[in-house]
């Protein structure tokens, strides 16, 4: 799926989907989706073409007729008969060189009539302007000299539009919003933002607009007031760890969008950012007193940062490879590391961080995502499955001495009623409750518990799971 739209005219709701096939080619599906809420919607039309559609909108209360643009195609789609699903192209030697970002619909009254006017903007700072029923260009706007440019800047490109009844805003790949006069002729308000701007919605009373941003910010303009509110900011990519600091009532996320975030847990809003441009974070954790706390990256790396500083403290370069799992001792003198080859790394954080030991393929090599490591009650020994999935290991925290290896690829129980259980298991991973018993998740849906200190298997408990089809 490429892109999509909704149209809703008066007891019909329709979308329309654009996408490829095998071959690469676009596919245009329009379905009727008044029963989508009941799991099911009955598909109207479909339709195969070779031009490229990035941006497909209905018509203002009119589920027949559509509109693409791509990256040098304006096209106008209505279906006859029900399902015959047709389209024109528009082909005009004036705008023939333009790259299209955007498109938006506003009714235009003047002397008693009510036109349908599309504006559809350009990557190199020009919007069109067409009547929709006669398909014609009436206007071009270039809005690249009617505002300041840096030097090294020509144009500016646009990305996004959206308009009121009494301004057009526009976004921009530069960051900033900026609200103009309805011939574009004047800039009344101008405001910048962190990264590119992707979308922009008008409120239903058309004063506020949201506002939404490459970097995930979630922003709302007061087109009255002027003012600015900040509603959220979020990963762009996958999340790949998380620590909590029950202290602060903090919480901590890395992930694959290269940033560092730090979120209060009680409102949600995100309190500080780190940024990464070269290297991806993977892991992390708080120190015990919570002032500082490790990240791993892709490429090695771990970087010590002060929260309250927001400096690196210390960056230590004792893996070659991703590292997967960090966890810091009670006391916070030791930091135990691991890396996607299973390399398991001691370092003396109370002497900058230097290497203790190193323990080769201790761990199961993973590429899928942080290899949780837990420390018990108490902080003297710490737990990993490794180092092949069918073995928990458990080593003392300061030495990462082995105390202890469970093999659970043949496991027995006794039950209450003197039956004997055995099963063959293979682990996902292995925390130390309070207590001091281990238990195991396995990947045969699973749950183990064992008495740490002899390896006796205490329990077994099966989870069933289902999954529904649509």
């Amino acid at each position: 799926m490429h892109a999509l739209d909704f149209g809703v005219e008066n007891s019909s709701s329709s979308l329309v989907v654009v996408g490829y096939d095998e071959q690469s080619r676009t596919i245009v599906c329009i379905y009727n989706a008044l029963n989508a809420y009941k799991g099911s919607m009955e598909l109207i039309s479909r339709a195969t073409t070779d031009v490229s559609i990035t941006h497909i909108r209905f018509v203002p209360y009119d589920t027949t007729k559509f509109l693409s643009i791509g990256l040098d195609n304006i096209r106008f789609w209505q279906i006859k008969n029900g399902n015959d699903l047709q389209s024109i192209s528009i082909s005009e030697s004036d705008i023939d060189h333009f790259e299209y970002t955007d498109l938006q619909f506003e009714y235009l009254s003047k002397n008693k009539l009510n036109e349908l006017i599309v504006y559809i903007t350009t990557k190199t700072g020009y919007i069109l302007e067409f009547l929709y029923d006669e398909k014609r260009l009436i206007k071009i706007h270039y809005l690249s000299d009617k505002i300041s440019l840096n030097k090294e800047e020509s144009s500016f490109s646009i990305s996004t539009l959206t308009c009121t009844n009494h301004f057009c805003i526009t976004g921009s790949i530069d960051g900033y919003i900026r609200v103009w006069s309805k011939d574009f002729s004047q800039v009344y308000i101008q405001a910048k933002y962190d990264q590119s701007i992707c979308a922009l919605i008008s409120s239903y009373d058309q004063t506020q607009i949201l506002i939404l941003t490459l970097s995930g910010s979630l922003n709302i303009l007061n087109l009255v007031t002027k003012e600015h509110l900040n509603l959220m900011h979020t990963h762009t990519k996958f999340i790949t760890d998380i620590d909590y600091d029950d202290t602060r009532k903090q919480m901590i996320s890395v992930g694959q969008d290269g940033t560092i975030r730090i979120w209060c847990f009680r409102t949600g809003k995100q309190l500080s950012e780190f940024i990464s441009e070269k290297e991806i974070p993977l892991s992390v954790t708080y120190t015990p007193n919570r002032q500082l706390f490790a990240c791993g990256f892709n490429n090695g790396t771990i970087k010590i940062f002060d929260l309250n500083t927001s400096m690196i403290l210390h960056e230590l370069k004792h893996h070659s490879t991703s590292v997967t799992g960090l966890i810091y001792s009670y006391n916070g003198s030791d930091l135990i590391s691991s890396d996607v080859e299973g390399d398991l790394c001691l370092s003396d954080a109370d002497n900058k961080y230097k290497l203790q030991k190193i323990i080769a393929k201790a761990l199961v090599p993973t590429e899928k995502g942080p290899i949780p490591l837990s420390i018990s009650s108490d902080g003297k020994y710490t737990v990993y499955v490794g180092p092949t999935e069918f073995i928990v290991t458990i080593v003392e925290t300061n030495t990462l001495n082995q105390t202890l290896r469970i093999d659970i690829s043949s496991c027995t129980y006794m039950t209450n009623d003197q039956r004997t259980i055995t099963s063959s298991e293979s682990a996902l991973f292995a925390r130390f409750t309070p207590n001091r018993h281990l238990l195991v998740a396995t990947k045969n849906f699973k749950l183990l518990k064992f008495d740490s200190y002899s390896g006796k298997l205490l329990n077994i408990v099966r989870f069933n799971f289902y999954t529904d089809s649509f």
